[in-house]
């Protein structure tokens, strides 16, 4: 079975599998420091080594991925190129995770990892601009940009300075959008990072494979528009009814057994760990007592 590595500081334990989930943060493999990107920030837990990264989308709220933040604490959000030495702090007041998040791991295969950060007081640097309506039903080959914080190498345990790396899509979802590889890629630390296409943030770094070399998935913000409307309105206390609709991909979540999808396309629909159908189970079973019998006569 394949590990998920969650790109943030939470660790996960799997539905289908005892083994642990990854407890690392994807940072940006391949990619080159950047000084310029001030709305990408690092999110920090009190007490914690490791961290995630945002992005500052109005004065005073920072967009993230939600797993991020599942963990109960103080959470700081650090300003500058580098997060071991911010330039500037800011407090998070209040953490507003999506409303349909379950603070599970069926939130990253839904498409609905993310989280809004309320900061104590305005953030010292620029918004970025943020692209909420549709995104080009045609997007597979084209080019975004990632810039996150986050490790550089697998084999470092350091927080890197703020990076950029320009990578191809390779798959479209509903909800989420894949791309990176081995050699360019996102890896610990950058969820919650920046995917940029044609100037404007369309989508949030959540998760990957383990080892940092298969194809990542972040989630798209079109697939949520009147949210992240809300959000960057600075709304964050408004209901928000329309985010409760199913996705139109599918009519109800997905139950997948016995683990969770991997390089395959999973339509955008909410992922769900299950028991294995009654139907295969009672295949499964005949299949195993044919086999029995027939070993069991051989012997005779």
């Amino acid at each position: 079975m394949r590990k998920l590595t969650i790109l943030g500081f939470a660790a996960l334990v799997g539905c289908a599998s005892s083994d642990p989930l990854g407890d690392r943060s994807e940072a940006v493999i391949g990619g080159d420091f950047d000084r310029e990107t001030s709305a990408v920030v690092a999110v920090r837990r009190e007490g914690a080594v490791e961290i995630c990264s945002g992005v500052v989308v109005a004065a005073r709220v920072v967009l993230t991925a939600g797993h991020c933040v599942w963990q109960s604490g103080r959470y700081f959000v650090a300003f500058g190129a580098d997060a071991r030495r911010p330039d500037a702090e800011r407090e998070v007041v209040r953490v507003a995770p999506f409303p349909t998040a379950t603070s599970s791991e069926s939130d990253l295969y839904g498409g609905v990892d993310l989280a809004a950060l309320e900061l104590a007081s305005d953030a010292p640097v620029a918004p970025m601009p943020v692209r909420a309506s549709p995104l080009p039903a045609t997007l597979t080959g084209a080019r975004v940009d990632v810039i996150a914080v986050g490790r550089s190498e697998v084999s470092t345990t350091d927080s890197a300075p703020r990076r950029r790396v320009s990578l191809t899509i390779s798959r479209v979802c509903s909800r989420l959008l894949r791309f990176g590889d081995e050699t360019t890629n996102v890896c610990d630390g950058d969820s919650g990072g920046a995917v940029v296409y044609e100037g404007a943030l369309v989508a949030i770094v959540s998760f990957g494979l383990a080892g940092c070399k298969s194809p990542s998935s972040h989630t798209r913000l079109d697939a949520h528009r009147p949210w992240v409307e809300r959000v960057v309105a600075g709304r964050l206390d408004e209901p928000c009814p329309e985010c409760l609709a199913p996705d139109a991909s599918c009519d109800a979540p997905v139950s997948a057994w016995p683990e969770p999808p991997g390089d395959g396309d999973d339509g955008g629909c909410a992922w769900t760990a299950a028991a294995p159908p009654a139907a295969l189970f009672a295949s499964c079973l005949s299949a195993a007592l044919a086999t029995w019998a027939v070993r069991w006569r051989r012997r005779r």
